[in-house]
């Protein structure tokens, strides 16, 4: 098996955000944010539309907690993720990728990701991540395609032919590290997910993904389709070969 001659991290201001979805700031109970999704065809949405930066998910729930004269820091673990699902409070992939790329691209030397990929079009910047969706994230507008043995932290993994999104936040000697807010997996939410390599030379869906979904299929079969277009993305005004190594 080939390996990686050194391990690829994140820069600390992406590693610090990334932190803050898997353990959000609350006071007390720390917990990962939750799967939310709008339902647009039925009118229904969630607070900041599934889009909401750690802050503000967390300010949004203290409020919903306030309404209902519930003590938010008394609650376990499990009370409070069910608090927060019961009352729309969570994040989509789209909206948790975007908002690691925006960070990314700042610590690159860039202004954001905004600008970019709404050109001219007329919105305040903090609802920037309510007009731009996976497939819109991972569009060949925006980003190329990358050789697996190329990928580094800051790019991404397009799934379910650009219907979901994954943010790769290491690269090991041997192994892949990539974080997505799902519900199709095992652990919901968002979370980290692990790809082991075998070779190095040979793409994604040869390597061992380690995710299982809820039924304890293989998270790979049902969601990585290169002949559709999956693969390792990457921004296209981000320059190669930059990359923070431990």
């Amino acid at each position: 098996m080939n390996m990686k001659k050194v391990i690829q991290i994140l820069p600390p201001k992406t590693s610090s955000l990334l932190n803050k979805y898997l353990q959000l700031p609350f006071r007390t109970t720390k917990i990962a944010c939750p799967y939310w999704v709008n339902d647009l065809g039925k009118g229904i949405r969630g607070p900041f539309s599934g889009k909401g930066t750690p802050r503000q998910i967390v300010s949004a729930s203290y409020k919903k907690a306030k309404k209902f004269k519930i003590d938010l820091d008394g609650l376990n673990r499990r009370e409070l993720k069910k608090f927060m699902e019961d009352n729309r409070i969570g994040l989509d992939c789209s909206g948790f990728v975007f908002h690691l790329l925006n960070m990314f691209d700042k610590e690159k030397g860039g202004n954001g990701i905004s600008n970019k990929y709404l050109k001219n079009t007329k919105i305040p910047s903090w609802r920037a991540s309510w007009k731009i969706n996976a497939e819109k994230l991972s569009s060949g507008e925006f980003t190329r395609k990358i050789r697996m043995k190329d990928a580094m932290p800051g790019d991404i993994i397009r799934l379910l032919a650009g219907k979901h999104i994954a943010f790769i936040v290491e690269v090991g000697k041997n192994s892949i590290t990539y974080a997505h807010c799902s519900n199709y997996t095992k652990i919901q939410g968002c979370h980290l997910g692990k790809i082991l390599i075998k070779d190095w030379k040979k793409n994604l869906e040869y390597q061992d993904w380690t995710e299982l979904t809820g039924d304890e299929s293989q998270y790979k079969d049902i969601t990585y389709f290169p002949n559709l277009g999956d693969s390792i993305m990457r921004l296209k005004w981000l320059e190669e070969g930059k990359q923070t190594v431990l």
